[in-house]
């Protein structure tokens, strides 16, 4: 029968009988037996029984009020798997019993048999009932130690393949704790060389790092998990960066009992951000990062370039941040960091000014890009200060214009006989007018509209002298570049006035193709006019070589790209040989016997100052095409459209 122990799962007896006598009978039989009994009437209130999960066995009468055989049989059906079904029936028949032994029924007892048949098959019925389970016990043990195996398996595996070691301190209350064998590795010990306490952890900890001693106390006080970066000492003595991660346990009654985490080997990140520290300590450029307008980090070189200290600039407001940037650089600088956190895509790369402590404005060059502190959107700068550069280029700028300079009055002085004769021409006429005016006063014989038409003669010779003298004017004075919007179609028209002697005397003719509605250029007109006449003259000098009837200078004028204007010069000389070609532009190179090599030097600095490009191409048939572009000015491209 079924143990006291057994009882609580599967062990008590249901008998189901309509007959009441009968089944305060049968009650009392099995109950002085030793069985847990509870006994029903209906097929609803012995099914209500079976599910309450604790019947082993149940005896039942085939003929119930509220159920034939075939129906109850066919409910017990699936429950025939965790309880044992008897049927106990006074109308047995060689059917009914079949049909019990193929719907699950364990035995089939008539009534009328001697009642020691029924507590027989009870009896075995509870036994099989016991066997079945000590079964399934079995096998569900067998099933959990076989997992557990494989989860002890796998976790000897996870232990020994990871790169982190692992620790467990299982009892707060007993000092010993457990090492994986990859911690005990990474200390440089053998696994289990000695015996890991909280007394050996913390001698090997870094002096500095004591502290963790501490924090473990107040560990023990919070429900969160835990991490913490400290040093250990090695076997050979030096020291590991170790970031551990744990966990406190606790039992039911929120009492701390034992801690486990892992240590990941951190050294290599540590170095490098050492490395990188020291880097940014010892950086000439000065570093920044700016988060609503204040400066959350600065270096040395930043705070010796503005003559802050580095705590002085991170105490700055944001006015104070805002003042560091030159008045005329601030809208500029401003509106490219909001850009910047914005999601734009402002240059990267540009120089503005920075005003110091003692009020000194120092030039800088900034690389910027986007960064996040705290997880959120920052600016990061690197300084680059640039004030020396700044006037370097400026005495350079200095020196491209006296040289431009000199290149005038060097090419006027070349040109100035063929000027004298231009100047020389409206003087005569000047003279030769007056003179007859003079004879006809004298003699009384002009008329006054005679007299009228000579003076407006005059006047309009003196005029032509006084543009001839405007051109050289303008053409060799000596002043800063200035750019203001121009007309290159215009400014080659003076070019031609002003060359004009030199090519009537050298047979040259001129072809234009000027561009009709030619945007405006921004551009110094002085500059770019020396330019174009020099080439001008270096057409001219070129086709000295051919005969008078091919002699042609072409000037051209385009729009490239709508924003930027080509000018060419062409001529119908020799051309340019391979040798030569790669380097007309250089300095003091020339193929004259009496030129210093500058011309096309001053030319390509002119032209590259006002962010354009010069060259020279092959002319057809024959010859060289010189051509330069220049920027458009945007008023006057709207202008000419």
């Amino acid at each position: 029968m079924a143990s006291g122990a057994d009882k609580s799962r599967y062990s008590r007896l249901l008998i189901v009988d309509d007959d009441a006598n009968q089944l305060r009978t049968l009650i009392r039989i099995f109950e002085a037996e030793g069985c847990d009994v509870v006994g029903c009437a209906t097929a609803a209130e012995a099914l209500e029984h079976l599910g309450g999960g604790d019947v082993g066995v149940a005896v039942v009468d085939l003929r119930l009020p509220d159920s034939t055989g075939s129906q109850l049989l066919g409910k017990l059906e699936p429950l025939s798997a965790q309880v044992q079904i008897i049927i106990h029936t006074a109308y047995s028949s060689y059917e009914s019993a079949r049909d019990a032994v193929n719907l699950g029924a364990f035995a089939y007892v008539e009534k009328g048999a001697d009642p020691n048949e029924l507590v027989h098959h009870v009896q075995r019925a509870f036994r099989a009932r016991l066997a079945r389970y000590a079964a399934q016990l079995e096998d569900a043990v067998a099933e959990r130690t076989r997992k557990l195996q494989a989860s002890e398996e796998r976790l000897q595996r996870i232990i020994r393949g990871s790169n982190d070691g692992l620790w467990e301190w299982p009892d707060l209350a007993n000092d010993e704790q457990w090492w994986s064998p990859r911690f005990f590795e990474m200390l440089g010990y053998e696994d289990g060389e000695f015996t890991p306490t909280l007394a050996n952890f913390a001698e090997m900890l870094h002096p500095k790092d004591r502290a963790v001693m501490v924090a473990i106390e107040d560990l023990l006080e919070s429900r969160d998990p835990f991490e913490s970066e400290y040093r250990m000492r090695t076997k050979s003595g030096n020291y590991l960066w170790l970031h551990a991660r744990g966990q406190v346990f606790r039992n039911e009654s929120g009492q701390p009992v034992g801690m486990a985490g892992t240590v990941h080997d951190i050294t290599p990140r540590k170095r490098a951000e050492e490395a990188y520290q020291t880097l940014v300590k010892k950086s000439l450029q000065g570093l920044v990062i700016l988060q609503d307008q204040r400066m959350v980090f600065a270096n040395q070189a930043l705070a010796d370039m503005l003559g802050y200290t580095i705590d002085e600039l991170l105490e700055m407001s944001p006015e104070a941040v805002n003042e560091r940037v030159h008045p005329d650089d601030r809208a500029k600088v401003w509106e490219n960091h909001e850009k910047r956190l914005g999601g734009g895509n402002p240059p990267a790369r540009y120089q503005h000014r920075l005003v110091r402590k003692d009020g000194a404005v120092r030039w800088v060059e900034i690389f910027v890009s986007k960064t996040q502190v705290r997880d959120r959107p920052a600016i990061q700068i690197a300084f680059l200060d640039v004030t020396e550069q700044k006037k370097m280029e400026a005495r350079l700028r200095q020196r491209d214009t006296e040289l431009a300079h000199l290149g005038r009055l060097s090419m006027m002085g070349e040109m100035a006989a063929g000027l004298a004769h231009e100047l020389n021409q409206p003087l005569y006429a000047i003279t030769n007018y007056a003179t007859g005016i003079n004879l006809r006063l004298q003699t009384a014989a002009a008329d006054s509209e005679e007299l009228t038409e000579v003076m407006e003669k005059i006047s309009g010779q003196a005029k032509r002298a006084s543009e001839i003298i405007r051109r050289l004017r303008n053409t060799v004075q000596k002043r800063e570049p200035h750019r203001s919007s121009t007309d290159l179609n215009d400014l080659l028209q003076d070019l031609l006035k002003l060359a004009e002697h030199e090519l009537r005397q050298n047979s040259v003719s001129v072809h234009l193709d000027l561009h009709e509605k030619l945007p405006l250029v921004s551009a110094d007109a002085i500059q770019i006019q020396q330019v174009a006449l020099n080439l001008m003259r270096n057409a001219v000098d070129a086709m000295l070589g051919v005969s008078t009837n091919q002699r042609q200078l072409t000037l051209t004028t385009s729009l490239v790209n709508g924003h930027a204007v080509e000018v060419g010069v062409g001529d119908s000389g020799a051309g340019l040989s391979d040798e030569i070609h790669p380097k007309i532009f250089d300095p003091f190179f020339t193929t004259k016997a009496e030129g210093l090599g500058m011309g096309l030097a001053i030319s390509r600095t002119i032209v590259e100052a006002h962010e354009g490009r010069i060259w020279a191409t092959p002319n057809s048939p024959h010859g060289t095409v010189f051509r330069f572009i220049i920027p458009t000015d945007e008023k006057g491209l709207n202008r000419a459209k």
